[in-house]
């Protein structure tokens, strides 16, 4: 009776202010968020005709256990993790100033839910934390939890298009779905790491 169908934040393209589910659509950087945007309009049309109830959910920048899965597509949590574990230099773009909004699969989870019981036929909802945060200091939260000494390796940015700035405008999700994070990026490291060593 209800579809929730997975859509991104990378709709929103380069953003420059917290994106909200109404704001006006960007010029696609590459075919990934057109994607999304079709698959979006799509669920719409259905869902206007009656034939089935849709919610699209935006997730912001996603991470949690079974990243390994994703390869080069894992979040740079993931990638901190893995590389700090084996001793391995990490590697951050530009300055590290570029900031996302990230959470937590568990929270991703909770959204879904919510969505399939109070979400709206034919409306989008942003799935994120509301915060931003610096990969530097994603960096620091990695470093101390495992208890490194490596200096990252700073590089330039390899692809034309690349988001320096993520954040969800999470209003309608907390006012229509009863849904907000749960996880700060500490509190996903430490249950990231405990999963690990549980494996």
């Amino acid at each position: 009776p209800k579809i929730v169908l997975a859509s991104s934040s990378a709709i929103y393209g380069n953003m420059a202010v917290p994106g909200n589910e109404d704001q006006l659509k960007p010029v696609y950087g590459n075919l990934y968020p057109l994607s999304k945007s079709v698959n979006e309009e799509t669920a719409s049309y259905f869902s206007l005709r009656g034939d089935i109830e849709t919610v699209c959910l935006r997730y912001f920048n996603t991470y949690g256990k079974g990243e390994n899965s994703k390869g080069a597509y894992s979040s740079v949590i993931s990638k901190f993790i893995s590389d700090l574990s084996m001793g391995i230099t990490p590697v951050i773009f530009a300055d590290g100033s570029q900031r996302r909004d990230f959470v937590y699969v568990d929270d991703v989870a909770e959204a879904n839910m919510r969505a399939l019981e109070n979400g709206r036929s034919g409306s989008v909802y942003n799935v994120g934390t509301g915060t931003s945060t610096t990969f530097n200091e994603i960096y620091s939260i990695v470093k101390e939890e495992i208890r490194s000494e490596l200096v990252p390796e700073y590089k330039p940015i390899p692809y034309n298009s690349y988001q320096m700035f993520t954040q969800a405008d999470i209003t309608k999700a907390e006012k229509e779905l009863g849904f907000r994070a749960k996880h700060s990026i500490a509190d996903g490291v430490k249950k990231m790491l405990s999963e690990e060593v549980a494996v």
